[in-house]
């Protein structure tokens, strides 16, 4: 199974995943990066810490998949706790992609 890595960025800072993550395709390591970062986001309940950070998705090889910018899983995570979710929470944006999922 091919191997992905979730690297984190913010303007000129890089924290590369050395360990990176086995899925699929593609279209499931974007679902794994938003997952992970909407669950780390949830429990940090520090949303606009995030501002400005983004998930470069690449593969082993270095291919550039997807960027999965965080404010944008900031504003999903702040929405989702709601007690009427359709009716107050924001819509998700997808992600930049080059692979449709």
């Amino acid at each position: 199974m091919p191997r992905y890595f979730l690297n984190l960025r913010r303007e000129h800072l890089s924290i590369p995943d050395a360990r990176g993550v086995e899925c699929s395709d593609p279209a499931e390591a974007v679902e794994t990066a938003v997952v992970t970062a909407l669950n780390r986001i949830s429990e940090s309940h520090d949303f606009e810490r995030w501002a400005g950070w983004s998930v470069e998705i690449a593969t082993e090889t270095g291919e550039h998949v997807a960027t999965v910018p965080l404010h944008w899983l900031g504003e999903c995570a702040r929405a989702a706790p709601s007690a009427e979710p359709e009716a107050s929470a924001t819509p998700c944006p997808e992600s930049k992609s080059e692979h449709e999922p």
